[in-house]
């Protein structure tokens, strides 16, 4: 009895963790990226993240929806897609604000402020 209630205790351990990260295990975690999620109710989250100069921070699409990280300025020409279980990395090198938004859903936006 003992072996069967540790197995189903570890199943359901597996199972948690399995919902947890997209298909592959690609996650901001396995980055060590400071993570935003772009959701499928069209919010980046958190839509505002404050991160030092040289901090990885990591774009990850756990829903179902392909959205963008577009830059709002068109010195950054960053237009990244992000499909579903995708992540992508970036960081800066100085201070500064990083506005972006997603091509796709109107109002779907976010900053970076880099300090």
């Amino acid at each position: 009895m003992k072996v069967a209630l540790a197995a189903i205790g570890l199943v359901a351990a597996v199972v948690f963790v399995a919902c947890d990260e997209p298909s592959g295990g690609n996650t901001c975690a396995a980055t060590g990226g400071v993570p935003i999620d772009a959701r499928d109710d069209h919010t980046f989250d958190p839509a505002s993240r404050q991160i030092q100069i040289s901090q990885k921070f990591c774009f990850q699409n756990l829903g179902t929806l392909t959205h963008t990280i577009t830059s709002d300025s068109i010195a950054d020409s960053v237009d990244i897609t992000l499909p579903p279980n995708y992540t992508t990395t970036l960081s800066y090198g100085r201070a500064r604000d990083f506005n972006y938004h997603c091509r796709f859903h109107a109002g779907m936006v976010g900053i970076i402020q880099v300090r």
